[in-house]
C-alpha cells in the first residue's frame, strides 16, 4: 500500500481530464456527449452553467429510480429489481437522491412505474457529475452493464405496479368468523 509522504494516507488518484475521460468512455463503448442542447440549455442537471463548461454525460439508456417514502414499498422494489439482475454495475447517484443506472435496454418506448418512481428511459442521457459509490463508467465498458429485453421490461413494470395491491392484501387482516360463515348458509 502506498503511502503519502504528509499525513499516511494512500496518495490521490491523478486526475484524469476531460479529454483523457472521452477516449476511455469510447473505448468502453459509449457516446460521450454535452448535457447541454445547442441552445446552451442545462438538459441533464439543474443550474445556471456558463456554455464553455459543456457538464460531460453520455448517451445511454438508464434505469432511473426515485426515493419512494413507504420503506416496504421500496424494499420490494429493490428486490424485483435485484432478482433481474438490475441493481448491478455502476450507479449515479445524484444530491436528490434519484439513482441513475446506465442498462442496455431497447424498446420503442420508455416505460415507468408507480407514477414514475422507477423508470426506464429508452433514449437517455447519463451525466457523469454527482456520485458513482459502486462503479463508473469509466471502468465498465458498455457491454457489461445489465440488461434487460423490452418484454422483460414490460413484465417487470407490471409486476412493480401490482407491488402496492400486494402489500395491502398481505397486510389486510383476516375475516372475522361469523356463524352465518360457519354454517354455510348463504
Amino acid at each position: 500500500m502506498f503511502e503519502s509522504k504528509r499525513n499516511g494516507s494512500p496518495p490521490a488518484a491523478p486526475a484524469v481530464t476531460l479529454g483523457a475521460a472521452r477516449e476511455r468512455l469510447i473505448a468502453n463503448g459509449y457516446t460521450p456527449v454535452s448535457a447541454l442542447d445547442p441552445h446552451e440549455r442545462v438538459v441533464a442537471q439543474h443550474g445556471p452553467h456558463v456554455a464553455s463548461e459543456h457538464p460531460p454525460a453520455v448517451l445511454c439508456c438508464a434505469l432511473v429510480l426515485r426515493p419512494i417514502p413507504d420503506h416496504t414499498l421500496a424494499t420490494r422494489v429493490r428486490a424485483l429489481l435485484e432478482k433481474r439482475g438490475l441493481l448491478l454495475g455502476p450507479v449515479r447517484l445524484g444530491s436528490d437522491g434519484v439513482e441513475m443506472r446506465p442498462v442496455r435496454f431497447s424498446s420503442l418506448w420508455p416505460l415507468s412505474a408507480l407514477g414514475g418512481s422507477v423508470y426506464l428511459n429508452n433514449e437517455g442521457m447519463v451525466p457523469l457529475d454527482a456520485q458513482w459509490p459502486q462503479s463508473d463508467l469509466l471502468t465498465v465498458p458498455y457491454a457489461k452493464l445489465p440488461e434487460i429485453a423490452a418484454d422483460g421490461a414490460q413484465a417487470l413494470v407490471q409486476e412493480i405496479d401490482m407491488l402496492p395491491h400486494k402489500i395491502a392484501e398481505e397486510q389486510r387482516p383476516p375475516p372475522k368468523p361469523s356463524r352465518r360463515a360457519w354454517l354455510g348458509a348463504p
